[in-house]
């Protein structure tokens, strides 16, 4: 059970020192945490949902339920349509109220990626959004598409996606206050793709994931999601019924003609898509009704700001916390001992109608609830039938969370430890944005522990080895004329190595025989190498980070020549600014 109050209170905690820490906000007086405008168009969050043209919304129990039609028939009952077509289409908002341009993960059947192709007439007529973003000025944003095998976001749409985004909508994003963009995400598939985080921490973005399952109250996208999908297949089904009128029309014209050629029946497809999102005028004429902008009603900047509103991060509200579906937990059990026999008094004063059960805590309404059972019991009532537990937090929360202060490298085999997901980083650390120092270093090593549990295995082995080689020696050295059993077994099993095992049940004599074979077969001394040495916490420039930031710097060095001289002086300019800053002094080259 995630939703609960203490989970939600340390996401708003850990949310609040972020966006304090990384300059997206800033605090007034002792309390009151502000976000400015340029900065709320800089926090963002998006969410995917299924866009299915059959009815289905990706969950249980599949297409609505198909009424019965009747052939030649004014009110034929409902269609319904039978594609199994299905994209995920993502949508969002920032804090602003801004809209995300469309982005639509198209399926494919194709198997290889190179095969990938979308069809000119799926993205016609799709949605615009005018926004300012981390522009200047208001601009006009086009949707985009992407294509895999499912239709679905993986690790590799997400870094499509994310990239899209902040290239388009922020071509001044760099890792500096002010500057940064943050992704408000939720625990989907590819969030912990290290490569893409370091590639996006390179540029100055950020993904800081909710807590898991609490995303139809914490995830601003899921508050606007609910209208469109209402109204999504409203349209989905008027869009049909008028494919069907036609269709019908056309049956009852070939019936006259006295025709027997098949008609297809009518269905939706991708190419719909536009008209769905983006609505239509009517045409009477055509006995076309209009089709309102689905996508633009639901993510109007009124209602994306009251999303945001809703969930309580961007203004720092934590309205959530007041949600009738979020979870009230015990730190601890309440146990017998701790019970006061006054604490059964509650009857008497709530029968008065003067007990304050507001000021009261869960901790204190359950040791009433049990003491005042416990004063039932006594006087010969059955006080067990009115007897309540309060939900307890696990201990797992409690007992075996790292510390904030604790040492880097103590949080660091922590995590790694405890194995790095979304669900255990939220056990071992608490909630935490994806894109910090200490996340790169836990990967890292990660991968460094995993290298050093290689060779150690290989140095063992080798330590094996030369174990049965120092064996093998003491026994020759002692020159005997026979050997026994155990004495011969040892000196083959330095000679023949892996082979000997095909000869570890043989009599002595065979041993024997063998052993006079191969005695000058003596293989060659086993040098031992060093022991290895079990890795340090390794500095945040010696991780994927620090990968992608060196390959960031050669990238500009590589594409310089292609600067103009304007560019060049804005980039001296930056450099020399840097230089002062940091006292570092320009030779001439």
């Amino acid at each position: 059970m995630w939703t609960t109050f203490s989970n939600l209170t340390d996401w708003f905690n850990a949310w609040e020192d972020f966006a304090l820490r990384q300059g997206f906000a800033t605090k007034e007086g002792e309390s009151t945490v502000c976000f400015s405008e340029d900065q709320k168009r800089r926090i963002i969050n998006i969410d995917e949902t299924n866009l299915s043209l059959d009815g289905a919304d990706g969950g249980r129990g599949g297409r609505p339920a198909c009424s019965i039609t009747i052939k030649n028939c004014n009110r034929p009952g409902t269609a319904q349509n039978k594609s199994s077509i299905s994209s995920s289409l993502m949508c969002g908002s920032n804090a602003a109220g801004e809209a995300m341009p469309i982005h639509i993960m198209f399926s494919s059947d194709a198997k290889e990626e190179s095969n990938y192709a979308v069809n000119a007439a799926w993205i016609l007529d799709l949605p615009r959004v005018t926004a300012q973003f981390g522009h200047d000025e208001e601009k006009t944003f086009a949707a985009s598409v992407t294509t895999n095998e499912k239709g679905g976001t993986d690790g590799r749409v997400l870094k499509q996606v994310l990239n899209h985004y902040v290239t388009q909508l922020f071509p001044d994003a760099a890792d500096v206050p002010g500057k940064r963009v943050l992704f408000k995400i939720d625990g989907g598939p590819g969030r912990l793709d290290i490569s893409n985080l370091a590639e996006l921490r390179s540029r100055g973005v950020y993904l800081f994931p909710g807590v898991q399952n609490t995303t139809h109250i914490t995830q601003e996208t899921d508050q606007n999601y609910g209208q469109f999908k209402t109204l999504l297949r409203k349209y989905i089904q008027q869009l049909l019924n008028e494919l069907y009128a036609k269709y019908r029309e056309q049956v009852q014209q070939q019936h006259l003609a006295v025709s027997n050629a098949p008609l297809a029946a009518p269905t939706l497809n991708r190419s719909h898509y536009g008209v769905l999102l983006g609505g239509r005028e009517a045409n009477e004429d055509e006995s076309v009704a209009p089709i309102p902008p689905i996508f633009h009603l639901c993510f109007s900047k009124e209602k994306n700001l009251r999303s945001w509103e809703a969930c309580g991060a961007v203004p720092l509200t934590r309205a959530p916390l007041n949600h009738s579906s979020v979870r009230h937990e015990l730190e601890q059990r309440v146990e017998s001992e701790q019970l006061d026999d006054s604490d059964a008094e509650v009857l008497i004063e709530y029968r008065a109608g003067d007990y304050d059960w507001a000021s009261k805590t869960l901790q204190d309404l359950v040791m009433l609830n049990h003491a005042s059972c416990k004063w039932l019991d006594e006087h010969g009532f059955n006080g067990k039938a009115l007897k309540i537990n309060g939900n307890v937090r696990p201990r797992t929360l409690t007992n075996t969370r790292v510390p904030k202060d604790a040492p880097l490298e103590v949080r660091i085999k922590a995590m790694v430890a405890s194995g790095i997901s979304l669900s255990s980083l939220f056990y071992t650390i608490g909630p935490s944005c994806l894109s910090v120092d200490e996340i790169f270093i836990a990967f890292e090593y990660r991968e460094r522990e995993k290298q050093f549990n290689v060779e150690k295995r290989e140095y063992e082995k080798v330590l094996k080895k030369k174990e049965i080689e120092d064996k093998a020696k003491s026994v020759l050295a002692q020159n005997k004329t026979t050997y026994t059993k155990s004495e011969l077994t040892a000196i083959l099993k330095w000679r023949l190595g892996d082979n000997f095992t095909e000869h570890r049940n043989k009599r002595i004599s065979d041993l024997q025989l063998l052993f006079a074979q191969t005695a000058t077969e003596n293989p060659p001394e086993i040098l031992l190498p060093p022991a290895p040495q079990e890795p340090s916490v390794p500095n945040v420039n010696d991780t994927e980070l620090g990968r992608a930031r060196r390959q960031q710097f050669q990238t500009l060095l590589q594409t310089s020549q292609q600067y103009d001289n304007s560019q060049l002086q804005q980039l001296a300019a930056v450099i020399m600014g840097l230089c002062n800053d940091r006292g570092v002094e320009m030779n001439p080259v």
